[in-house]
């Protein structure tokens, strides 16, 4: 009987590591090509992403672009004037461009500078005047107030609650903040990365230690760049994200690049293995402490033909990414884009330990059956 209960716990173990699944591994993520010569702005929860056309080879030809990661399809939209310039697009379909953001076919000019990411609401951030600004669909603006002192800020990124990060002026220095629910914070700065002391110009001038918030996701957490570190500020800290490649560059994280998962991607401008410059699989995906190249997400027929990588610009809740790359033909090279997808999850998503308590049960009452079964047959 000893041997009959070990043979039904193993079926019962082998059912619960079948329904747990297994978790999703690089080197799997499928590829579409959005665009020749399309240069990817935003990507937002559906898989559409906007952009910009430049054809080089006719003198002022380009247009802005949409694409539907469901339908494959790439349109050429009739512009609303002045609309030149896709930044950003929400699951709502609404559209941000450098004059405002547009609503059904409709642009609400907007009399400010505006960002480059557009949240669930159709509210944007920017600056007016050396303010920093949140913008609505509807093209009116407001300035955040920031404490005495600080003055020239800009907002570069906004969450879906209306909080901002960016960037301000203080004691000859630039600071990141956030601005959220009213209350301006100031993110410090980390230490220079060398003995070099790292700084940032700006206008030709040296203005001392900085640090830049470049993403905000709901829960407040920003992405951002201090004094030669690519950082994460998160519960009142600020702290360096170790683990980057060796003798990279400084880590370039476009505006509002950074999902509700805490993953975002970057560009160092330089992979070691190769020795090149701006390109040639310089770009990574950060998720939750660990760093892996895009490359290593392709599948290795698509990593084959797409030999150099540009850049990286988006990534969305679902961890679909925006990819500029180049590809060789016979006598010319060509940029194209491309959307990166992860496979599904497995369903359900059980753990073993789990589903191993719940044949316990499963178990006993199989002895308890055999035990009766045996007793009424004597």
């Amino acid at each position: 009987m000893k041997k009959s209960i070990k043979a039904v716990t193993r079926s019962c173990m082998a059912i619960c590591l079948t329904v747990s699944g297994a978790t999703a591994h690089a080197g799997d993520y499928t590829l579409e090509v959005i665009e020749q010569w399309g240069f990817p702005g935003g990507l937002n929860n559906l898989g559409q992403v906007v952009g910009v056309v430049h054809y080089p080879a006719v003198a002022e030809t380009s247009f802005n672009f949409t694409y539907s990661s469901s339908t494959g399809s790439v349109h050429s939209p009739v512009e609303p004037e002045g609309s030149n310039g896709y930044l950003d697009i929400n699951d709502a379909g609404q559209i941000l461009t450098p004059q405002g953001v547009i609503t059904q076919g409709v642009l609400a000019p907007a009399s400010a500078s505006v960002g480059t990411s557009l949240n669930a609401s159709g509210q944007f951030t920017g600056s007016l005047n050396g303010s920093a600004i949140l913008g609505n669909a509807n093209g009116q603006v407001s300035r955040l107030e920031m404490p005495e002192g600080y003055w020239h800020a800009r907002g570069l990124a906004l969450n879906n609650a209306g909080g901002v990060t960016g960037v301000v002026s203080v004691n000859n220095s630039l600071r990141a903040f956030t601005h959220i629910n009213g209350v301006t914070t100031d993110l410090g700065v980390l230490p220079p990365q060398s003995n070099d002391n790292f700084s940032y110009y700006a206008y030709g001038y040296n203005l001392g230690p900085y640090s830049i918030g470049l993403a905000i996701n709901d829960e407040g957490t920003v992405i951002g760049i201090s004094n030669g570190h690519l950082f994460e500020y998160k519960n009142g800290v600020m702290s360096a994200i170790p683990g980057l490649p060796t003798g990279t560059e400084l880590p370039r994280v476009r505006e509002g690049n950074l999902n509700q998962k805490g993953q975002f991607v970057f560009n160092t401008g330089f992979d070691p293995s190769l020795g090149k410059h701006y390109g040639e699989s310089a770009l990574y995906l950060y998720d939750n402490g660990h760093i892996k190249s895009i490359r290593s997400l392709m599948k290795p027929e698509d990593a084959a033909v797409w030999t150099s990588l540009h850049d990286v610009y988006a990534i969305n809740d679902k961890g679909q990414i925006t990819v500029l790359s180049e590809r060789k033909f016979d006598n010319y090279y060509a940029t194209f884009s491309f959307l990166l997808t992860p496979p599904a999850p497995a369903v359900p998503e059980a753990s073993a330990a789990l589903m191993a308590g719940l044949a316990a049960p499963l178990v006993l009452a199989w002895s308890r059956r055999r035990a009766i079964s045996k007793h009424t047959t004597t």
